[in-house]
């Protein structure tokens, strides 16, 4: 979840149990869900008390010559197996992180165009917001996405990189080397989209083209962040010997300076951020975020610059971003801040949460979970976007409808929405994005769900129905277990 004029794989945020669950989200996929989790409770420490592999050959006389589980520690494994079975369907529909805007990808004058979500995109057609599937692009979830002009739409695909048009049109470029598999990091200027690519020899930074990507440099190190000045300078990152190494490049790829940063790098990721022209670094550490501000050497020979820090702690660190008004925004999970001259973080009162911060077409933005707000001098403004307003691929739009997986990820987010309070069952009207009311659209509009389907969860599906009737069968069988053996001991 990144706010900022750049975008990279980091922060996905999942837990590790709720992750190894949702490691298919196929209809079909109970098996693959029911090993995942398993795998994920050994991972917790419930291991011990899970007799998975062989239970069957568990299977015993007891000490009170009752046929059960020999041990009482088997007999609890069959109780948590019992449970897990039966409530797996719960627990796969809880995929990933609560719904929620998470990045203002394309925005121009008119305000935000496209919107990266906790699973998928949302573009503005015809006034609408629409949902975008990640499956579209061959992938589970989108991290990579940005867009410079606010019209054409970059997108990291499995196999490809592709576009996403203003009208809803999806198209593979033809150069698979800047697909998920390689590329890093996105980044944007007021012109350009820049890709950071691993190469066999290093690292390499393409700009984004529609007649083709153009490899502007390759340097033998591998760098793993950047950013990118208005202007359209660029900054590569790396961390080596617990320093940071940046180095600085034009517009054009040319090498203009290297510096080094003393910083206690050992087993923390950074990530470099640029707001009015200023170089902040992101370090995420395993106990939690610092934020640095790097003053640049110019005139040392050592080429050794200053680092300040401005913020540690537990809390996520979103930004810094910079406003059209010169105001640098930063977002301290959940509290707003803007930075005075002399770089001090000041608190501003905000009527939600803010869980990222953003800038894009001259703007700046605020995203507060199921909303998302433009950013003014005194602090949060207009609520610009809601996800009370986001409805499923019309038909309209046959490139966005997509697969039969397509309706099938509509459905889980929709039930991810309904899980944080929006799009309540039974509501006939929900608020729109600028305070006003319009229609909610059913989840059948989109041709791969049933009519009036949306946010209500269905009839189980036989994968489904076999794993609630299995873990039943256990439950039943301890509790039965349990009382034979009450009735020998009482005999």
């Amino acid at each position: 979840m990144l706010g900022d004029d750049q975008t990279d794989r980091l922060g996905s945020g999942h837990k590790k149990v709720r992750s190894a669950i949702s490691t298919d989200k196929r209809p079909d996929s109970g098996f693959f869900a029911i090993a995942g989790s398993v795998r994920a409770a050994r991972k917790a420490g419930l291991g011990r008390r899970l007799p998975v592999r062989g239970f069957g050959s568990q299977y015993r006389q007891t000490r009170h010559g009752v046929p059960g589980f020999g041990a009482g520690q088997q007999g609890r494994g069959r109780l948590l197996l019992g449970l897990l079975l039966a409530t797996m369907p719960a627990l796969a529909s809880a995929h990933g992180d609560p719904a929620a805007v998470v990045q203002v990808v394309a925005a121009d004058t008119d305000g935000p165009r496209v919107i990266r979500l906790t699973e998928g995109l949302a573009i503005k057609l015809g006034g609408e917001w629409t949902y975008v599937c990640p499956n579209l692009f061959g992938l589970g979830s989108i991290f990579l996405a940005l867009s410079a002009d606010g019209e054409r739409t970059w997108v990291v695909g499995a196999d490809d990189l592709m576009t996403l048009e203003a009208d809803g049109t999806v198209a593979a470029r033809g150069e698979p080397h800047l697909a998920s598999d390689s590329v890093l990091a996105l980044a944007a200027s007021e012109r350009d989209v820049y890709a950071l690519r691993f190469a066999a020899r290093g690292t390499e930074v393409f700009r984004l083209a529609a007649s083709g990507s153009e490899r502007i440099a390759q340097v033998r190190e591998r760098f793993a962040t950047m950013a990118v000045a208005g202007s359209g300078a660029l900054y590569l990152a790396r961390a080596e010997d617990d320093r940071l190494h940046v180095l600085f490049l034009s517009d054009s790829g040319e090498e203009t300076s290297r510096e080094v940063f003393d910083l206690d790098l050992a087993g923390a990721v950074p990530r470099l951020r640029v707001a009015s022209e200023k170089l902040f670094v992101q370090v995420v550490r395993p106990a939690g975020f610092e934020l640095f501000h790097l003053e640049r050497n110019e005139t040392g020979a050592d080429r050794k610059g200053d680092a300040q820090s401005l913020f540690a702690g537990s809390e996520r660190i979103y930004g810094p971003i910079a406003g059209p008004d010169g105001t640098t925004w930063a977002s301290v999970d959940p509290v707003l801040y803007s930075l005075g001259s002399d770089l001090t973080l000041e608190p501003h009162e905000a009527p939600a949460s803010v869980t990222c911060v953003d800038s894009r077409g001259g703007r700046a933005f605020a995203c507060a979970q199921a909303s998302l707000y433009e950013l003014e001098p005194g602090g949060l403004g207009k609520r610009v976007m809601a996800l009370e307003s986001l409805s499923p691929p019309p038909r309209a739009h046959p490139a966005l409808v997509g697969s039969e997986r397509c309706g099938h990820e509509w459905t889980l987010f929709s039930k991810d929405l309904a899980s944080i309070g929006v799009r309540k069952l039974g509501s006939s009207k929900e608020p729109s994005a600028d305070g006003g009311v319009v229609a909610q659209q059913d989840a059948g509009d989109s041709p791969h769900t049933p009519h009036g389907a949306c946010c209500a969860i269905g009839p189980p599906s036989l994968a489904s129905s076999a794993w609630k009737a299995l873990g039943a069968w256990l439950l039943l069988s301890w509790m039965v277990r349990k009382v034979r053996v009450g009735l020998v001991r009482c005999g």
